[in-house]
């Protein structure tokens, strides 16, 4: 039987979050399928009001520094997913409960065919 390789994944956490990414990085510990990459998160408070106007073509969105530090967030995850030679990876915010994922279906979308459901009995 050959060993499929491991699946990439991307936690997003902000640098001053370190609780959450050791709780998350803890849950892979069980999950030895996959591997956990930490993708720094971006502070949206941080961004200037002229960026986040242009970033959204709208002004009362601008307003909204989390959300848009957030989806800068996925994004800067995304451009880590492209540079893989893998076909798919995923990707997860630092608050996710690994366990729950047992209570997917298996996996049809991509070649992984991963069945969270069966994970407490180790098959796949």
């Amino acid at each position: 039987m050959t060993r499929m390789a491991k699946i990439p994944v991307f936690i997003i956490n902000l640098e001053a979050d370190r609780d959450r990414r050791e709780a998350m990085l803890a849950q892979f510990v069980m999950l030895p399928e996959f591997e956990p990459h930490v993708v720094s998160g971006i502070y949206g408070h941080t961004l200037s009001t002229n960026v986040c106007t242009a970033l959204t073509q709208h002004g009362p969105w601008a307003e909204y520094k989390g959300t848009i530090g957030c989806f800068l967030s996925h994004v800067r995850a995304w451009e880590e997913v492209a540079r893989l030679s893998e076909q798919y990876a995923v990707v997860l915010e630092d608050d996710v409960d690994i366990v729950a994922l047992s209570q997917l279906p298996p996996c049809n979308t991509c070649r992984c065919r991963y069945n969270f459901s069966q994970r407490s009995n180790g098959s796949k």
